[in-house]
């Protein structure tokens, strides 16, 4: 229950170290050719250079629907709902910004192994503890936790992944997002930060 919490507060954190951020949400699905395009191709290459400036929420859920006794259906299928519920858990156990988007993006890879496991262990995560997370009943209330979050900001999303900034839903922003994440971080932030000086 503690790493239930845990989530839940990294999950809607407004701030880190006291300074106020861009929210980033990206709602994602472990298997979707789009969502592993932008994380490897746009998030990735981009988080270190914009992590003093932007707090990006992982959010692994996508078109998934929750069915009841903790049972999910996703849209590619049970692979995948079992692969959303593993970087769940996995996300709990990480507290560094810039470790996690690693984290997802080495998943994200089209020939990352499809339990998991690897790239949990190649991040320095513990297997059996992420193992058991997803075996669980916390396993599934981080995934309603996922919906919920999903749901309350932007619904039954029409594209996976959808990104949105400061809990804002904005149809341009996204698309200009899946080309060109810096850029768009640079409207958003204004030549003050750093990187888009």
């Amino acid at each position: 229950m503690i790493k239930f919490v845990t989530f839940l507060a990294v999950l809607f954190a407004i701030s880190i170290n006291g300074q106020s951020k861009l929210r980033v949400h990206v709602f994602y699905e472990s298997l979707c050719p789009d969502s592993m395009n932008f994380v490897g191709n746009q998030l990735v290459p981009n988080i270190e250079a914009f992590n003093d400036y932007i707090e990006v929420v992982l959010v692994p859920f996508g078109k998934s629907r929750h069915i009841g006794n903790g049972v999910f259906t996703c849209q590619h299928g049970d692979a995948e709902c079992r692969l959303n519920r593993v970087m769940s858990c996995a996300l709990t156990q990480i507290d560094d910004q810039i470790a996690a988007v690693k984290y997802v993006g080495c998943q994200m890879k089209y020939f990352a192994d499809r339990t998991g496991r690897q790239c949990v262990e190649s991040n320095g995560l513990d297997w059996d503890t992420v193992s058991q997370c997803h075996d669980s009943d916390l396993g599934a209330q981080l995934q309603l936790a996922a919906e919920a979050e999903q749901n309350r900001i932007i619904g039954y999303p029409k594209f996976v992944p959808t990104i949105v900034y400061n809990e804002q839903f904005d149809q341009e922003l996204q698309d200009q997002s899946l080309r060109n994440f810096p850029g768009v971080l640079c409207s958003q932030l204004g030549a003050s930060a750093a990187p888009c000086a």
